[in-house]
């Protein structure tokens, strides 16, 4: 399974900011599967959204963005 699909299975669960999807990797995650650090995630958050697979939901202080799965996103899972 590659990052991409990993983030977006979270982001098709629950939204997430790049700095919470960075904490659950730091804990259980990266514990049992990989080790996925932020230099890894943020251009992978922006792919992903380049893609239409997942969209900005928030924007609040300084520049902290909440992301979801778009039905694209959740349909690229499905298959």
């Amino acid at each position: 399974m590659s990052l991409s699909y990993a983030l977006l299975g979270m982001l098709a669960y629950e939204p997430f900011s790049g700095y919470d999807l960075k904490k659950r990797f730091d804990g259980e995650l990266g514990e049992y599967a990989w080790h996925a650090p932020h230099t890894r995630i943020y251009p992978e958050l922006v792919k992903l959204a380049d893609e239409g697979l997942i969209e900005v939901t928030d924007e609040g202080a300084r520049g902290r963005r909440t992301y979801a799965a778009t039905e694209a996103g959740r349909a690229e899972l499905r298959q």
